[in-house]
């Protein structure tokens, strides 16, 4: 089911933007890649990016199992421009972004969709699996603003001591 709507979500890019779009889930292909290009050039710094990869998808490999959704964006000569590492809950009730980073590269063929991309991902997939609402767990504040842009609202209360965006699936 997640390979049928990470299919359609690229066609749908492709389509849509006229750029080549491709999206995986997150393999020891991605890691290497991501090892090759990203690792090597990325000047970020946690929170706000420049996570290890590999590391976090063994983690959270390790602790959500089967529930763990790795999604990786590619564009145009196969560059990997971004990359998520989300979850369902066990009920299928909530889908969560714990990680979202866009290539370090700043001319990345797809600079400014990667989050568009993935947050497509997740809406159609939620819906196939009838998921309630899409979190962002512990968001960088600078970048809640531009959530909200996509309907996420910065919930009060804490989750786990972490704060979270969440929104509705549209009905």
């Amino acid at each position: 089911m997640l390979d049928a709507v990470l299919e359609d979500t690229a066609n749908f890019f492709v389509e849509h933007l006229k750029k080549d779009v491709k999206i995986t889930k997150i393999d020891q292909n991605v890691l290497k890649a991501w090892a090759d290009t990203w690792k090597i050039i990325n000047t970020r710094q946690p929170p706000n990016g420049g996570w290890d990869w590999e590391y976090k998808n063994n983690i959270l490999h390790g602790k959500y199992k089967k529930n763990l959704i790795g999604i990786a964006v590619w564009g145009e000569g196969n560059s990997l421009c971004g990359l998520a590492l989300c979850t369902k809950s066990k009920g299928n009730d909530v889908l969560s972004i714990h990680y979202i980073e866009g290539s370090p590269n700043e001319n990345h063929p797809l600079k400014g969709y990667v989050f568009t991309i993935i947050n497509t991902v997740l809406l159609q997939y939620g819906g196939l699996i009838k998921s309630n609402s899409i979190r962002i767990i512990d968001p960088v504040d600078t970048l809640i603003s531009f959530y909200t842009s996509f309907g996420y609202k910065l919930n009060k209360k804490l989750l786990s001591h972490q704060k979270y965006c969440e929104k509705g699936m549209p009905k």
